[in-house]
């Protein structure tokens, strides 16, 4: 059931997840968008397939779910993918060589591995911003994508194909961190602010 899949999401990030995507149908249930706005507000971001049928999901547009659609190795959206305003960006989804049931390889096709794909970008931008905020994981995630189709963001790629090296290299480590202080004594208390940070984030002075 969809609920199962949600349920499953948000208690996912309930238990340490920062990042949490679901490769199934159903992505224009209410429930999908009610559920990626529990995982933001846990510091946690959620993608959602676009589906393999064609649909043109331009009815909705939930501001907490990252809904993302396939390409082949042209760059061109997979005919089969889902598109329109709910989509964000797009990932690589046509023949991606995975472990086969039964053993072995193959090269399926779906948007069901352009969101994982997507998803494991979004970890490593965490990985490399401590203490970063979801929101903040988001806007290097999608300002970075390479721009397909028309300009700027449109309905059949979004904000385009996910870039990891473009967005890791201008999310930079630890995010828009800003000491302002006198000379150091030792014994003295000094105050600093930190800037895009979850509450209680651990942040990493090096």
């Amino acid at each position: 059931y969809l609920s199962d899949i949600t349920g499953g999401s948000m208690f996912a990030v309930d238990n340490g997840a920062n990042t949490v995507s679901s490769s199934y149908s159903g992505v224009d249930s209410p429930s999908v968008g009610t559920a990626g706005t529990y995982i933001k507000g846990q510091g946690g971001l959620y993608f959602y397939a676009a589906g393999n049928s064609g649909n043109n999901w331009s009815n909705f547009d939930y501001p907490d779910v990252v809904i993302v659609g396939a390409t082949g190795s042209n760059d061109v959206k997979a005919s089969w993918s889902g598109y329109g305003l709910a989509v964000d960006c797009v990932a690589p989804g046509v023949g991606i060589e995975s472990t086969a049931r039964g053993g072995g390889y193959s090269a399926p096709s779906g948007t069901s591995f352009s969101t994982p794909l997507t998803n494991g970008v979004a970890a490593m931008i965490f990985a490399n911003n401590p203490g970063i905020s979801a929101q903040g994981v988001e806007d290097i995630l999608l300002g970075n994508c390479t721009d397909l189709g028309a300009a700027g963001e449109d309905n059949t790629y979004g904000n385009g194909l996910v870039n990891l090296r473009g967005a890791l290299e201008a999310g930079g480590p630890a995010g828009p961190l800003v000491l302002t202080m006198g000379t150091l004594v030792g014994g003295a208390i000094v105050n600093a602010n930190v800037a895009d940070c979850t509450p209680a984030a651990q942040v990493v002075v090096a």
